[in-house]
């Protein structure tokens, strides 16, 4: 796992082919570039369902669901410290144990580049917002979406074309997901 900067983690978006932008005007952290097909999935249920939703969104795309065809993924800490303090300590120590001791503090460093090995890793990084409602930002490495966490209650997948999205509505109505 490599950790990067917010500028680090726009110029991994560029790198990838989206063309998106910070918009700090709105509730929606990015925007991407064109017309995006957009779908809306509540976060719902028990951790359990949530642990769900978060392995059905990183494998979204991912031929066979094979973990092992993972190509790797950015995971995008936006804002984390939105609840209690004494919530959002528990939300902090889960991190630096998935992140590492010694590294960067969210804060310094909020994005991170997960590799195709990296499979558990991204999967314990990705539930983190997904449990304690913090925004974040999921892209995997081959660039056909991105996906918005709420700590609202809702992930927003952008796909950049109509099969893509096609398939992300088809993958979470058939895991359960309420989608919209």
């Amino acid at each position: 796992m490599e950790l990067i900067t917010q500028d680090g983690a726009l110029r991994w978006c560029e790198r990838h082919g989206l063309g998106i932008r910070l918009d700090i005007q709105t509730a929606t952290p990015l925007r991407l570039a064109g017309q995006p097909q957009a779908i809306r999935v509540s976060i719902e249920g028990s951790p359990t369902d949530v642990i769900g939703m978060g392995y059905v969104l990183l494998m979204t795309g991912v031929p066979d669901d094979n973990e092992d065809c993972f190509e790797g993924a950015l995971i995008w800490l936006r804002d984390w410290d939105i609840w209690s303090r004494g919530a959002e300590q528990v939300g902090h120590l889960l991190a630096y144990g998935i992140r590492g001791p010694g590294t960067p503090s969210i804060a310094e460093a909020p994005g991170h580049i997960l590799g195709s090995g990296e499979f558990v890793a991204a999967r314990a990084l990705l539930t983190l917002p997904m449990l304690f409602q913090w925004d974040a930002i999921f892209v995997p490495a081959n660039g056909r979406f991105l996906a918005i966490l709420s700590h609202h209650g809702w992930v927003d997948l952008l796909a950049t074309d109509s099969e893509s999205a096609a398939m992300m509505a088809a993958r979470f109505t058939a895991g359960g997901y309420s989608v919209s």
